[in-house]
């Protein structure tokens, strides 16, 4: 699967820069990587699974749980830039607290450590972390603390990209919108919570530019900046509007889940914060996104 729409304002200095990637084979990452493969540059993913797309570029099996296994990586590359996208339980944020902690928290000092501040590391961050509802949002949060004091207290150029609620071809099915549509095309009912959480939907296309804009930035060290697009819509109208582009007459079934414990209803990205940081902004509308979407699973792109 190759990028569904140009991304935007990337420097050409990418062309045969060394970048490492940890959790190349998840959805951003895997995104991200094949974008940066087609950009010139020389891209290194480090994950413990293969999904079948190293052919496209450099692959370690590893975990960020084995400093060796970092040690190994950055020894062999030497990258010009790290983005650190693995984590566990972006699909599953009520896992195991002990297994939230080794990968979120202790993973991410591994990496840190690994590297001592050598090169500028871009740290994918989630708006769960503010509100910690769950071992996966504790677990970042955590782990986002130890990138905090690494750079202000000794300076390691760390920059933080909260991601908003990204969506695109490639997601997980334990998502919504996949889920959703899935549901969709085998003609099944689909249950979902009253649906009035107002999210900043925001195109896979779009995280990716906005993480090499981050990449590309003068940021002082630990600070982070929001990727999203400004703009909350309630997740009953998007489910709504992806049945609609597919011309479905069956509708979801709101209200037949509750609520989950201490749920923010409404999570919203700073945009213009972030265009004053770092001169970016996203740029595919959400009809535009679920259409993409909709054509990826469906086999019509």
């Amino acid at each position: 699967m190759v990028s569904h729409l140009p991304i935007a304002d990337v420097n050409e200095s990418w062309a045969n820069k060394s970048v490492l990637i940890t959790g190349s084979e998840g959805f951003v990452g895997s995104h991200l990587c094949r974008h940066l493969v087609e950009v010139g540059a020389k891209v290194v993913g480090l994950d413990r699974q293969n999904l079948g797309q190293s052919d496209l570029f450099g692959f370690s099996d590893g975990d960020i749980t084995d400093p060796d296994a970092i040690s190994k990586v950055l020894d062999i590359y030497s990258p010009e830039i790290v983005f650190h996208l693995a984590a566990a339980g972006a699909s599953d944020p009520f896992l195991s607290e002990e297994r939230a902690i080794e990968v979120n928290t202790i993973g991410t000092v591994n990496l840190l450590k690994a590297i001592q501040g050598n090169v500028k590391v871009v740290v994918a961050r989630s708006p769960t972390e503010l509100d910690l509802n769950s071992p996966y949002a504790v677990s970042k949060a955590a782990g986002w603390g130890f990138c905090s004091m690494y750079g202000h207290t000794k300076g390691w150029p760390v920059a933080g990209a909260m991601i908003y609620q990204c969506y695109g071809p490639g997601q997980s099915s334990k998502n919504v919108l996949p889920a959703a549509l899935n549901a969709l095309i085998s003609g099944v009912k689909f249950p979902l919570s009253p649906g009035e959480q107002v999210r900043d939907w925001v195109f896979v296309d779009d995280v990716v530019s906005g993480l090499i804009s981050v990449a590309q930035s003068e940021l002082e060290p630990a600070m982070t900046v929001d990727i999203g697009t400004g703009i909350g819509t309630q997740l009953r109208e998007v489910v709504e509007t992806l049945y609609q582009l597919t011309g479905c007459n069956v509708p979801p079934n709101f209200g037949e889940l509750p609520y989950r414990n201490g749920e923010n209803m409404s999570v919203m990205g700073n945009a213009e914060r972030t265009d004053t940081l770092i001169g970016w902004r996203a740029t595919v509308v959400l009809e535009e996104g679920l259409s993409i979407l909709i054509d990826s699973e469906t086999g019509n792109s």
